[in-house]
């Protein structure tokens, strides 16, 4: 699963449109926004592109595409985990 909400505040800080982004990808905007709201997966070709796209470092790469839930959450300790007393 990708990190919708960081991925989402990289384009917003770019000033890239959606369409323009998804036109590079050859998806619709539609399409683009499936693969931002994990209802599909991104490809490792559109992975690579999209990097170029917003000139994202590989750390930016990895906690975008990369992080796994459970790894979010441990980074994050503000946040409740499941399972766990608050």
């Amino acid at each position: 699963m990708i990190d919708t909400d960081m991925l989402r505040e990289i384009i917003k800080q770019s000033g890239l449109k959606y369409g323009h982004i998804a036109n590079r990808l050859n998806l619709t905007t539609y399409g683009l926004q499936k693969k931002i709201e994990n209802s599909s997966e991104f490809k490792a070709s559109e992975i690579r592109e999209i990097c170029d796209i917003l000139m994202l470092t590989l750390e930016q790469r990895d906690k975008v595409f990369f992080t796994l839930i459970g790894d979010k959450l441990s980074r994050n300790p503000q946040q409740p985990q499941p399972g766990k007393p608050q």
